[in-house]
């Protein structure tokens, strides 16, 4: 986990900060410094819980729509969270949810 640096001291940003793939050519968005039309730089999840609807385009209602709509890269870190039994989930769900 990336640890920025500010006024406040450090903190762990819970993000990779890195480009992603989030779709096709055929759905185009609009290139952005580095980013092509086809990408997302994946934000930082503190308030995330504040933030809804999820998803670079808003199509997830819940922090767990979230999780299940992830593909591509993603897709390992959704199944394992699909592995887990639902205590688990819940409790990701609200560590998530307290960032």
């Amino acid at each position: 986990v990336p640890r920025l640096s500010g006024m406040e001291g450090e903190i762990d940003a819970y993000t990779d900060l890195l480009l992603h793939e989030t779709s096709s050519l055929e759905t185009r968005g609009v290139a952005d410094g580095r980013a092509s039309p086809t990408q997302y730089r994946t934000p930082p999840l503190w308030g995330l819980s504040e933030t809804a609807p999820y998803m670079h385009d808003g199509h997830a209602e819940t922090i767990e729509a979230a999780i299940e709509a992830h593909a591509g890269e993603a897709a390992v870190s959704r199944d394992e969270f699909r592995a887990l039994v639902n205590e688990d989930k819940e409790r990701i769900i609200d560590f998530l949810s307290n960032l």
